[in-house]
Protein backbone atom coordinates (compact mmCIF):
# COMPACT_ATOMS: atom_id res chain seq x y z
CA UNK A 1 0.00 0.00 0.00
CA UNK A 2 2.92 2.61 0.96
CA UNK A 3 4.80 1.29 -2.21
CA UNK A 4 1.64 2.19 -4.42
CA UNK A 5 1.00 5.74 -2.59
CA UNK A 6 4.73 6.42 -3.48
CA UNK A 7 4.09 5.57 -6.90
CA UNK A 8 1.59 7.73 -7.43
CA UNK A 9 2.90 11.00 -5.83
CA UNK A 10 5.79 10.19 -8.51
CA UNK A 11 3.68 10.00 -11.15
CA UNK A 12 2.11 13.71 -9.89
CA UNK A 13 5.01 15.01 -9.07
CA UNK A 14 6.58 13.80 -12.70
CA UNK A 15 3.14 15.26 -14.32
CA UNK A 16 2.96 18.72 -12.21
CA UNK A 17 7.01 19.13 -13.25
CA UNK A 18 6.38 19.03 -16.95
CA UNK A 19 3.29 20.67 -16.88
CA UNK A 20 5.33 24.22 -15.08
CA UNK A 21 8.05 23.12 -17.82
CA UNK A 22 5.85 23.63 -20.52
CA UNK A 23 3.98 26.71 -18.78
CA UNK A 24 7.55 28.68 -18.16
CA UNK A 25 9.12 28.06 -21.58
CA UNK A 26 7.51 30.03 -23.76
CA UNK A 27 7.19 32.72 -21.41
CA UNK A 28 9.24 36.12 -21.81
CA UNK A 29 9.54 36.18 -17.33
CA UNK A 30 10.23 33.09 -15.70
CA UNK A 31 10.08 32.86 -11.57
CA UNK A 32 13.20 30.95 -10.54
CA UNK A 33 12.36 30.67 -6.74
CA UNK A 34 14.41 33.79 -5.51
CA UNK A 35 14.42 36.14 -8.74
CA UNK A 36 12.06 36.70 -11.67
CA UNK A 37 13.95 36.79 -14.61
CA UNK A 38 12.83 38.37 -18.00
CA UNK A 39 14.37 39.48 -21.48
CA UNK A 40 13.67 43.06 -21.80
CA UNK A 41 14.61 45.53 -25.09
CA UNK A 42 15.70 49.12 -25.42
CA UNK A 43 15.94 50.13 -29.73
CA UNK A 44 17.12 53.31 -29.72
CA UNK A 45 20.49 52.50 -29.84
CA UNK A 46 21.62 52.61 -33.80
CA UNK A 47 18.60 52.07 -36.11
CA UNK A 48 21.12 52.65 -39.34
CA UNK A 49 22.59 49.45 -38.86
CA UNK A 50 19.68 47.81 -36.91
CA UNK A 51 21.37 47.45 -34.18
CA UNK A 52 19.42 47.51 -30.63
CA UNK A 53 20.16 45.96 -27.27
CA UNK A 54 18.61 43.12 -25.55
CA UNK A 55 19.42 42.55 -21.74
CA UNK A 56 18.32 39.80 -19.27
CA UNK A 57 16.68 41.38 -16.37
CA UNK A 58 16.89 40.09 -12.73
CA UNK A 59 14.45 41.30 -10.18
CA UNK A 60 15.64 39.37 -7.28
CA UNK A 61 14.06 38.89 -3.90
CA UNK A 62 15.35 41.30 -1.38
CA UNK A 63 18.98 40.90 0.02
CA UNK A 64 19.47 38.16 -2.77
CA UNK A 65 22.50 39.48 -5.35
CA UNK A 66 24.32 37.47 -8.36
CA UNK A 67 27.41 38.15 -9.29
CA UNK A 68 29.98 39.93 -11.99
CA UNK A 69 32.28 38.14 -14.09
CA UNK A 70 35.07 38.55 -11.31
CA UNK A 71 32.55 37.43 -8.56
CA UNK A 72 35.78 37.97 -5.95
CA UNK A 73 36.22 35.76 -3.39
CA UNK A 74 33.02 33.22 -3.70
CA UNK A 75 30.43 32.89 -6.21
CA UNK A 76 30.04 32.86 -9.99
CA UNK A 77 29.00 34.88 -13.20
CA UNK A 78 25.52 34.47 -15.63
CA UNK A 79 26.07 32.09 -18.57
CA UNK A 80 24.02 32.47 -20.85
CA UNK A 81 23.56 30.44 -24.14
CA UNK A 82 21.49 31.71 -26.98
CA UNK A 83 19.70 30.20 -29.74
CA UNK A 84 18.48 32.51 -32.57
CA UNK A 85 16.85 32.58 -35.72
CA UNK A 86 19.98 32.74 -38.50
CA UNK A 87 19.37 36.68 -39.29
CA UNK A 88 20.26 37.73 -35.61
CA UNK A 89 23.56 37.99 -34.28
CA UNK A 90 23.85 38.82 -30.37
CA UNK A 91 27.20 40.07 -28.61
CA UNK A 92 28.99 39.18 -25.69
CA UNK A 93 27.82 40.11 -22.46
CA UNK A 94 28.31 43.81 -21.39
CA UNK A 95 29.18 43.73 -17.75
CA UNK A 96 27.63 46.69 -15.90
CA UNK A 97 30.08 48.19 -13.20
CA UNK A 98 29.11 46.08 -10.22
CA UNK A 99 28.94 46.50 -6.18
CA UNK A 100 30.82 45.40 -3.55
CA UNK A 101 28.91 43.02 -1.55
CA UNK A 102 31.20 41.99 1.70
CA UNK A 103 30.16 38.55 3.44
CA UNK A 104 32.82 38.74 6.31
CA UNK A 105 35.40 37.64 5.71
CA UNK A 106 34.61 37.33 2.06
CA UNK A 107 34.38 40.20 -0.66
CA UNK A 108 32.47 39.82 -3.78
CA UNK A 109 31.61 41.30 -6.35
CA UNK A 110 27.83 41.89 -7.87
CA UNK A 111 24.25 43.16 -8.17
CA UNK A 112 21.72 43.47 -4.93
CA UNK A 113 18.10 43.23 -5.63
CA UNK A 114 17.76 43.94 -9.47
CA UNK A 115 20.31 44.30 -12.56
CA UNK A 116 19.90 44.33 -16.09
CA UNK A 117 22.73 42.47 -18.35
CA UNK A 118 22.94 44.07 -22.43
CA UNK A 119 23.46 42.19 -24.59
CA UNK A 120 23.81 43.78 -28.45
CA UNK A 121 21.59 42.33 -31.12
CA UNK A 122 21.78 42.99 -34.70
CA UNK A 123 18.61 42.15 -36.13
CA UNK A 124 17.46 42.71 -40.30
CA UNK A 125 14.36 43.98 -39.18
CA UNK A 126 12.08 41.25 -39.05
CA UNK A 127 10.45 41.54 -35.48
CA UNK A 128 9.16 37.69 -35.52
CA UNK A 129 12.39 36.12 -35.30
CA UNK A 130 12.85 33.35 -32.62
CA UNK A 131 14.95 33.87 -30.09
CA UNK A 132 15.81 31.74 -26.91
CA UNK A 133 17.97 32.22 -23.83
CA UNK A 134 18.91 29.48 -21.68
CA UNK A 135 20.25 31.64 -18.37
CA UNK A 136 22.43 29.52 -15.81
CA UNK A 137 23.01 32.04 -12.25
CA UNK A 138 24.39 31.34 -8.63
CA UNK A 139 21.92 33.98 -6.78
CA UNK A 140 22.77 34.39 -2.73
CA UNK A 141 21.74 35.54 0.38
CA UNK A 142 22.85 33.69 3.36
CA UNK A 143 22.80 30.57 1.45
CA UNK A 144 23.58 30.11 -2.54
CA UNK A 145 21.32 28.78 -4.73
CA UNK A 146 21.96 27.60 -8.28
CA UNK A 147 18.90 28.93 -10.11
CA UNK A 148 17.81 28.59 -14.46
CA UNK A 149 15.75 30.11 -16.74
CA UNK A 150 14.58 28.86 -20.07
CA UNK A 151 13.02 31.68 -22.15
CA UNK A 152 11.96 31.01 -25.59
CA UNK A 153 10.19 34.15 -26.97
CA UNK A 154 10.21 36.34 -30.77
CA UNK A 155 11.34 39.83 -30.77
CA UNK A 156 8.10 41.00 -31.01
CA UNK A 157 7.11 39.46 -27.69
CA UNK A 158 9.85 41.44 -25.66
CA UNK A 159 9.16 44.66 -23.88
CA UNK A 160 10.92 47.91 -24.30
CA UNK A 161 12.81 48.94 -20.88
CA UNK A 162 14.32 52.27 -21.09
CA UNK A 163 15.85 51.05 -17.69
CA UNK A 164 18.05 48.55 -19.99
CA UNK A 165 20.03 51.31 -21.38
CA UNK A 166 20.93 52.66 -17.88
CA UNK A 167 22.23 49.58 -17.44
CA UNK A 168 24.17 49.72 -20.88
CA UNK A 169 25.58 53.05 -19.57
CA UNK A 170 27.51 51.25 -16.60
CA UNK A 171 29.14 49.43 -18.49
CA UNK A 172 32.95 50.45 -18.46
CA UNK A 173 34.85 51.85 -21.38
CA UNK A 174 37.79 51.01 -20.74
CA UNK A 175 39.62 48.21 -19.45
CA UNK A 176 43.10 48.50 -17.98
CA UNK A 177 45.43 45.62 -18.64
CA UNK A 178 47.06 43.81 -15.90
CA UNK A 179 49.76 41.98 -15.27
CA UNK A 180 50.60 39.27 -12.45
CA UNK A 181 53.27 37.08 -12.02
CA UNK A 182 54.04 34.94 -8.68
CA UNK A 183 57.64 35.80 -7.28
CA UNK A 184 58.72 33.82 -4.29
CA UNK A 185 55.82 34.77 -1.83
CA UNK A 186 54.50 37.24 -3.20
CA UNK A 187 51.52 37.97 -6.06
CA UNK A 188 53.33 40.80 -8.07
CA UNK A 189 49.79 43.52 -9.94
CA UNK A 190 50.71 46.03 -12.20
CA UNK A 191 48.07 47.99 -14.33
CA UNK A 192 48.58 51.40 -16.43
CA UNK A 193 46.71 53.86 -16.58
CA UNK A 194 46.61 55.79 -20.31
Amino acid sequence: MLNRIKLYLMKFLKISFLLFFCLTINAVSVDTGHANVSLVKFENVDESQNKALIGIRMDMQENWHTYWKNPGDSGGPIKVNWSHDDNISISELFWPTPTLIPYEPLMTYGYKNFVIFPFEVNNSNDENSFIEANIDFLICDDICVPEKALIKTNLNEIKNDAELNDWFLKVPSQILPVRASLDSEFINIRFSWP
